[in-house]
């Protein structure tokens, strides 16, 4: 057992929603950003292993994430446990007892990264080429 805190995010649905965490760890900061579809908030203070368990509305991680969302701790992929209901999203991480950022963000698919390479790939090689154009001259 842990506390629970509850954060009302909006509306969504035409109803007032909540994101609810509980954790046997301090809550701070905690903020969702839809234009970003990030949820973030911070963990502290607790004493051995740290966990929370972040309930999330499937109408929510149906708006932000299509239903499929990583977890970032302190901006590094971090391993979590998931299980859907009818109404709600439940994801469960553990953590080492520090101070840690927790983030909720989108999950690219493959195909999309596949989509995205050629494109990082054609700028990656434009500027190059400008900056050898820019040694030659200096030369």
């Amino acid at each position: 057992m842990a506390p629970i805190n509850i954060f009302e995010v909006g509306v969504w649905n035409e109803a007032v929603r909540s994101i609810d965490i509980i954790s046997n760890s301090t809550l701070s900061d905690f903020k969702i950003d839809v234009a970003q579809k990030k949820i973030s908030f911070n963990v502290s203070n607790m004493e051995g292993q740290g966990f929370c368990r972040i309930i999330i509305p499937n109408i929510i991680v149906e708006n932000l994430w299509q239903h499929n969302y990583t977890i970032l701790l302190n901006g590094v992929p971090h391993s979590f446990i998931n299980w859907t209901d009818e109404t709600n999203t439940y994801i469960y991480i553990n953590y080492t007892p520090v101070e840690h950022q927790i983030t909720i963000i989108p999950e690219y698919s493959s195909p999309t990264i596949m989509l995205l390479l050629p494109a990082i790939l054609v700028v990656t090689l434009s500027i190059k080429r400008k900056l050898q154009r820019r040694n030659i001259k200096r030369s």
